[in-house]
């Protein structure tokens, strides 16, 4: 027995598609046919996908509702209004799948993606990534690397000597 309506909620995976932190108000209105209602809550990441939003009154929400969904993208200055359905929902946060995006949308999110990534981290809490080494025009990373390694023990064997 297929059921059309939860297999786009099970293909979609969380975690898969990548997400930019986004704290901001957000208003969710639940378009449920015998009861239609607005939430307001915080927003806590988005991603070309979805959005991950705070609720206080979580109970409200149910996975599997259709959902309107109201956000602001403050560093575009832009009010950013779709359709989503309720993916998940946990005692803090619940998931929004987005449905139905213009292609508007999709580029407003895909650019805001973009200046997001391009911004320097800025949460120092959270361990700095490796930096990559610079090859040299003689050598390799790798080379520099293996030769990094072996040039410990040779200086420590000739301040033995």
């Amino acid at each position: 027995m297929s059921t059309t309506g939860q297999a786009p909620l099970q293909a979609f995976a969380r975690g898969r598609a990548p997400r930019r932190p986004l704290a901001g108000p957000v208003r969710v209105t639940v378009l449920r046919p015998d009861a239609a209602h607005s939430v307001t809550g915080r927003a806590l990441n988005l991603g070309e996908g979805g959005i991950a939003v705070s609720l206080p009154l979580a109970d409200e929400v149910r996975v599997s509702d259709p959902v309107a969904v109201e956000f602001l993208l403050p560093d575009l200055g832009l009010g950013l209004q779709a359709r989503a359905v309720v993916l998940y929902r946990a005692a803090s946060h619940s998931g929004l799948q987005f449905r139905d995006q213009n292609r508007h949308q999709q580029a407003v999110i895909r650019e805001w993606m973009r200046q997001q990534q391009s911004q320097p981290d800025q949460n120092p809490g959270r361990p700095a990534e490796k930096t990559e080494l610079r090859g040299s025009r003689y050598f390799s990373p790798a080379a520099i690397t293996h030769l990094r390694r072996l040039i410990w023990p040779v200086i420590a064997v000739l301040a033995l000597v």
